[in-house]
């Protein structure tokens, strides 16, 4: 029986992602709610790679996403890019909505195929909250992407003085080198 169900789930799923993906992108408390009630694996099922809570972070809807998490969906879900929510979160600057994932256990060092990770992400996007909320729950300060850059690198790069000093604050080595040789200086 239980297999019958999967079955029919699997033929259905497709309609079903395209719904809850626009009821997750629209904020849609209601909608969801009734169809995490009538289908509960619906929380995990992806649209090209892309989970419910994947869409909740990168709109914002932090409600939707607690939603999302108290009927099971996976904190450290990822997508084609090697995203987590977390990361999608910071990405488009929901920096309390970052901050949330952080305090239910996102993993703070997770990172994309392309080796950036939170602290990179919030370091480049601004998010000051959010770099305090990922050192506080032990964000490697040194960690390198695919260039070899570090957090202090992408806060150098998009100029954001408040983050550069944060960073330094906390330990941040002016004298890392990037694949190129260049440290931040």
């Amino acid at each position: 029986m239980r297999r019958l169900a999967i079955f029919l789930l699997l033929l259905i799923a497709p309609a079903w992602s395209q719904t809850i993906h626009e009821a997750v992108r629209d904020d849609d408390i209601k909608a969801v709610t009734e169809m995490l009630e009538a289908h509960p694996d619906l929380v995990k099922l992806e649209q090209d790679g892309v989970s419910p809570l994947h869409v909740a972070c990168f709109h914002g809807h932090l409600g939707m996403a607690n939603l999302l998490l108290e009927k099971g969906a996976d904190l450290e879900a990822v997508d084609r890019l090697g995203a987590s929510p977390l990361i999608r979160a910071l990405a488009e600057g929901h920096s309390g909505l970052a901050v949330s994932l952080i305090e239910r256990g996102a993993n703070v060092n997770r990172a994309t195929k392309l080796g950036e990770t939170p602290l990179m992400m919030a370091a480049r996007e601004g998010n000051r909250a959010a770099i305090d909320a990922l050192l506080a729950k032990g964000a490697q300060l040194e960690a390198v992407d695919g260039r070899k850059r570090t957090p202090l690198h992408h806060a150098v790069e998009a100029a954001n003085l408040a983050n550069i000093q944060r960073l330094l604050e906390a330990g941040a080595n002016l004298e890392a080198l990037d694949k190129n040789g260049q440290s931040v200086l």
